[in-house]
């Protein structure tokens, strides 16, 4: 049983009033079931190479491509990288921005510069300004950055179908830590006991929810 902070369950309740629950039911199901297809390829297809490096490569696109196609706007969630070579997905949902990230095991999710543009939606959360970021949108500090995490089962494990664990979690803007780290089938469960929910939770929460998170964030640095 996972304890949520008055904090925590507020981030979730806003979270809740700017995505539906059938959005993360979709993510949920499209991810799992891409998952289970990459496995199935590469234990029919290959038979003489190793198989890790291309399962990691086909789960990396295949996820992307099934996150993408829960977007209001599918066209508007395939990004470039900075440097070009590379994309990545982020989707809009009112004041919510949501990403998707993937790690095996216990390791930690590697600092790129998409990343950080992302996040950077939370520094506002931190009070702490990140000039690297001077020709951000106005709105940046508006935005509450959200995040699915996909964790891969090790290279070790006979059991590739599935994920090891699918996470939602709100980082902070330097991936240092999370004001919110929780499992996705937490919060669509949630989702069944919005009557609890209270009614001021719309986009007017948002002022009141930043400065909390803020207060929360400078306790942490005092220790």
């Amino acid at each position: 049983m996972i304890e949520l902070s008055e904090l925590q369950e507020r981030i979730l309740s806003f979270v809740m009033s700017q995505i539906s629950k059938e959005t993360f039911v979709d993510i949920n199901e499209n991810v799992r079931l891409k998952y289970s297809n990459v496995d199935e390829f590469v234990d029919a297809s290959v038979q003489h190479i190793p198989k890790p490096r291309l399962r990691a490569q086909m789960r990396r696109y295949l996820i992307d491509d099934a996150f993408a196609d829960s977007s209001p706007d599918p066209s508007s969630t395939i990004k470039n990288t900075t440097p070009k070579g590379e994309f990545y997905t982020e989707l809009q949902f009112g004041r919510v921005t949501l990403s998707h990230v993937e790690l095996t095991g216990s390791g930690r999710v590697r600092k790129a510069l998409h990343r950080s543009r992302m996040a950077a939606k939370n520094a506002s959360l931190e009070g702490s300004t990140i000039d690297m970021f001077d020709n951000a949108p106005l709105e940046l500090d508006e935005m509450l950055h959200l995040v699915l995490i996909t964790v891969h089962p090790e290279a070790s494990s006979s059991n590739q179908g599935i994920p090891e664990a699918m996470n939602i979690c709100v980082p902070f803007s330097d991936w240092e830590d999370y004001h919110l780290i929780v499992p996705l089938s937490l919060l669509i469960n949630m989702y069944d006991k919005s009557s609890d929910v209270d009614d001021d939770i719309h986009d007017g929460a948002w002022p009141t929810l930043k400065t909390d998170m803020l207060e929360r964030e400078k306790r942490k640095d005092e220790g």
